[in-house]
This record gives C-alpha cells, sequence and structure tokens, in this order.
C-alpha cells in the first residue's frame, strides 16, 4: 500500500483529526511520562504498513512517510517487531531514518522515538549495542546526542562509558551527563558502574541544591 492508500483506509478525516492530536501530544515536554491522548489509529496504520507483503525498505520508507504526520509511540513501537528480520542495509536505513528524526528541531517527531529507544532498543539485550552504535558512532550532529544521552539509562554502563567521559570534559554537556547518570542508576533496567559513576559525578561539579544530586550521591554511596 501507498501513503495515499493507507490514508483511504483509515479514512481521510479520522486521519486528520488524529494526526493533528497526536501530533500535538507528542510535543508534550514529558511526553511518555504519563498521561497524554489515547489513539486507536496509530496502531491501526502500523498493521497496514508492517503487515503488507512489501519488501522491508518499502515499509521502512512508508514508515517514516507516515509517522511524519502522525508522531507517537503507539506507531513506533511496532518497529521492535520486524528489526530483526532486517537486513544490515535495512538496518541502516531504518537508523538513518531515526537519526534524521533525532536531529530534528521539531520536538515532536523526536520525541516518540527517543521513548522507543528508551523502553523497545535499549532495554533489550538484543538491539542495545546495534543501536548505540548507529546513534553515537557519528558524533557530529549534537542534537541527536543529546536525545540519546537522556534515555541511555538502560545501556550497558560499558558502551556508554566513553561517550559520557567524554562530554562530561565540556561545561555545557555536564548537567545532561547528570541526568544520565541519574537515569542510569534509577531507571528500572538501569546500568551503571558505581565507582566510575561517583568519580565521573565529582568532576561535574554539579552545584548543591540541584533536584536529584543528594539522591544520586547516596544511591551511588550506597552500591
Amino acid at each position: 500500500m501507498t501513503k495515499d492508500e493507507i490514508i483511504a483506509a483509515v479514512g481521510n478525516d479520522a486521519f486528520k483529526r488524529e494526526a493533528k492530536r497526536l501530533r500535538a501530544d507528542a510535543a508534550r515536554p514529558d511526553y511518555g511520562r504519563g498521561g497524554g491522548v489515547s489513539s486507536e489509529l496509530p496502531h491501526e496504520l502500523a498493521s497496514l504498513i508492517w503487515d503488507s507483503d512489501r519488501p522491508a525498505t518499502e515499509k521502512i520508507k512508508l514508515f517514516f512517510e507516515i509517522y511524519d504526520d502522525v508522531p507517537s509511540y503507539g506507531l513506533s513501537m511496532y518497529s521492535t517487531h520486524f528489526y530483526s528480520e532486517f537486513s544490515v542495509e535495512e538496518k541502516a536505513l531504518w537508523w538513518a531514518g531515526v537519526r534524521e528524526r533525532l536531529g530534528s528541531s521539531d520536538a515532536a517527531l523526536r520525541n516518540p522515538l527517543e521513548y522507543s529507544l528508551w523502553c523497545d532498543y535499549f532495554e533489550n539485550t538484543e538491539t542495545v549495542q546495534e543501536a548505540w552504535q548507529a546513534l553515537t558512532s557519528d558524533a557530529s550532529d549534537e542534537r541527536i546526542l543529546r536525545c540519546v544521552i537522556k534515555v541511555s539509562g538502560p545501556v550497558p554502563y560499558q558502551l556508554k562509558r566513553a561517550l559520557y567521559e567524554r562530554l562530561a570534559e565540556r561545561v555545557e554537556w555536564r548537567h545532561a551527563i547528570f541526568e544520565a547518570l541519574f537515569y542510569s542508576a534509577h531507571d528500572y533496567f538501569g546500568q551503571i558502574d558505581a565507582t566510575h559513576a561517583r568519580h565521573l559525578l565529582a568532576r561535574l561539579n554539579i552545584p548543591e541544591g540541584t533536584p536529584g544530586l543528594m539522591e544520586l550521591e547516596s544511591k551511588l554511596t550506597a552500591a
């Protein structure tokens, strides 16, 4: 199916109406942390995209065409069901699409993919290494790195340690690294090396009274 055929299948009016609601929801700064819009449309769209008999490259391209209109976790969450079946070239196409949107100035495009990375790709031992390498091997786009660092809590510490150390040398990154350490220590599937994290935290010079600082220090000391 083409994009136009998919829109026709769900109804043009319904597509436009739900796309507007979901895009506004996806732009929320707290997207993925409770609340939000409920809609069946993303799930219906995902089925029409992924369950077709088209080649995977066409499905991936079609996914991003639809996602740009209807950015939502309800649409992106299904990608991991098929990711393991992608070829090397198809995986490269997938991550190119993800990077393009994480590098966008449009928060509505970034947020659902950040959330999907966090709970679908980074928490999954079978996908975390490929996902991390695909998104951090080229450090030229700092907007992408900020998205990745924000949801890096579940990433094995040995994978993210070098990036944390490198970015921590720059003052403008220190709060982002502090937050990454906090979630590495507190996420349900968080991964942290407490000894290294204590030394790194000391180097960050986070001001006393910063929300979460005492909790992180306590967590690292007790580990």
